[in-house]
Order: C-alpha cells, then structure tokens, then sequence
C-alpha cells in the first residue's frame, strides 16, 4: 500500500544521498588525504548507524512520544545537511566528470 510505497521511496533516496557522498566528500580533501578523511566519514556514519537505534530504544523506553523520538533522531540529519552545505571543494577540483582522465 502506501506506507510500503513511502518506504521504498525513502530507502531508494536515502542510499542515493549516501553513495553520492562518496564523490562529493572526496572532493573536499587534499588528494593525499582523500582515502583518509573518505573513510573516516564512513566511519563516524556507521558509528551513528549503530547507537541510534540505541538511543531511540532508549528513549522509548522513557515514553517519550514518538513524533519527538522522530525529530530527535533527525537532528542528525540536519547536521550532516548543514555540514554539506557548507563544504568547500577543493581548487581545482570539479564535479563534472565530462573531463576526467582516463
């Protein structure tokens, strides 16, 4: 039905946003650091992938309502959409891959 069609959707673009963090994050550092501070994104997301299921299950459990649950859990979110907006690439560098070297 509908919550399944919602649920597919959010899934499909939030692995979307997640891959193409990939090219754009990498951008962002010095080429010799690239592997580096690429895996070290990684790193703290998947950190955040495992203690919020903790921390919503917490929370939960103290009977708090589930939209502040919701917003709570999206705070995360937004830092991460805030951070990107304010991420600068690095002279030189562009996104167009119209031009890359083989």
């Amino acid at each position: 039905g509908t919550m399944s069609l919602l649920c597919l959707l959010a899934g499909f673009f939030g692995n979307a946003g997640v891959i193409a963090l990939y090219a754009i994050v990498a951008h962002a550092y010095p080429t010799r650091a690239r592997a580096f501070g690429t895996g070290f994104m990684l790193a703290v997301g998947r950190g955040g992938a495992v203690l919020s299921p903790i921390l919503i299950g917490f929370l939960l459990q103290l009977k708090m309502p589930l939209p502040q649950v919701a917003a709570i859990a999206g705070i995360g979110s937004l830092a991460g959409a805030t951070v990107l907006c304010f991420l600068k690439l690095k002279s030189g560098d562009s996104l167009d891959i119209s031009n890359a070297e083989a």
